[in-house]
């Protein structure tokens, strides 16, 4: 009854939840970056070669850190377009978090581990690296730990903004097709929850099959 279109109600709510998700952490950058220009300005130690380090450091967690804090904003969005109840949609947001990461390393593992001169690891991680939170997560803390402080890579930042605008595109698209007579019930749509249930079993039956 409200004077809203669907695609207003849906951007509405999208925007006003990620303002307040995404802002405090801009912020909280923004004065971590003047606190190391006043430090470097007044303590000596704090020498130019320090600030340069620190600042290219916490622009790459800034800039990264908002991409993987997005993806998680737009997935949790898309399980609460696919799930009726509260539990579920706690549940499920934590599932999928795991299992995208999780399906992909076991495909890999499967299908990849047992050939000859195939690393796995380097043909599955960067996969994981972009399509999930965690995966974003692993990817920033290795460039990092590596010393390289200008971390974030067009390579791996454009990939991973396109996932989110697929995974963002999913939720409008469920978000404009669901029907409010099925809001109640725990799953919108039960196509979700046998795709989830199918990730779960294979990942579970897939690790009882392999070599130790």
């Amino acid at each position: 009854s409200l004077p809203l279109t669907t695609k207003q109600r849906f951007f509405s709510d999208f925007l006003a939840g990620a303002f307040i998700y995404l802002v405090p952490f801009v912020i909280s950058g923004i004065i971590s970056l003047i606190i190391n220009g006043i430090g470097s300005a007044m303590i000596t130690e704090w020498n130019s070669a320090a600030f340069g380090e620190i600042t290219h450091t916490l622009i790459a967690l800034i800039i990264g850190g908002f991409f993987i804090m997005l993806m998680l904003y737009v997935l949790t969005v898309l399980v609460l377009t696919c799930c009726g109840s509260v539990f579920e949609a706690l549940a499920y947001t934590l599932l999928v978090n795991g299992l995208i990461p999780g399906t992909i390393a076991v495909f890999g593992y499967i299908f990849l581990g047992n050939l000859y001169g195939i690393n796995v690891e380097t043909n599955i991680l960067p996969i994981i690296e972009k399509t999930s939170p965690a995966g974003g997560l692993i990817s920033l803390i290795n460039q990092l730990s590596m010393g390289n402080f200008l971390a974030i890579k067009a390579s791996w930042l454009i990939p991973f903004i396109l996932i989110t605008a697929i995974y963002f595109a999913g939720a409008y698209f469920l978000y404009k097709k669901r029907k409010a007579e099925s809001v109640s019930k725990p799953f919108v749509y039960k196509a979700f929850y046998y795709i989830m249930i199918t990730a779960i079993t294979f990942c579970i039956g897939s690790i009882f099959t392999m070599d130790d």
